[in-house]
């Protein structure tokens, strides 16, 4: 998959993006819902990144699948393959531009268990330089988004 989206120089806007996406999932979510965190490059602030905020949603249990589907879908979210066992995925685009990533984990889940650590690191400035130096690189070198997830993965969330 071709990445859609261009890394951009850090937009004081994407934390309230993240708030008015959480208060819009939140309405329809359930009683299942147990968090909606702002995750990825554009919840370190001052850090260049892909103008796409990314979301985890962490539920108790994944149940009514289908309704759920269905409710992202009418918030404009189009459900993608699972990225593993119990890691949900959806996706917003506009235009042909990715906007917003959701990715609903059950608690527990690797996904949400090393969230914590990730705002730690992201906040030293010469990592958060090596982060963007590879981002810009492996954006134009590597090929395929799943190398570029996984290598910015362990460096690029925050806390809730």
């Amino acid at each position: 998959m071709k990445l859609t989206s261009k890394i951009s120089h850090y937009d004081s806007r994407w934390p309230a993006l993240f708030v008015t996406e959480k208060e819009r999932m939140a309405k329809g979510l359930g009683t299942e819902l147990v968090g909606i965190y702002h995750v990825g490059s554009t919840a370190v602030p001052g850090l260049a990144a892909k103008p796409e905020i990314d979301l985890l949603v962490e539920v108790s249990e994944h149940r009514n699948e289908p309704a759920r589907d269905s409710f992202m879908s009418v918030l404009g979210y189009v459900r993608g393959s699972d990225l593993s066992a119990g890691h949900h995925f959806y996706r917003r685009d506009v235009d042909g531009v990715r906007t917003h990533k959701v990715h609903v984990c059950v608690s527990g889940h690797w996904q949400i268990e090393s969230q914590p650590f990730r705002h730690h690191n992201v906040s030293l400035s010469p990592l958060r330089r090596t982060l963007l130096a590879f981002k810009r690189s492996s954006t134009s070198v590597f090929s395929g988004i799943y190398l570029y997830l996984f290598a910015t993965n362990n460096l690029s969330f925050e806390n809730k």
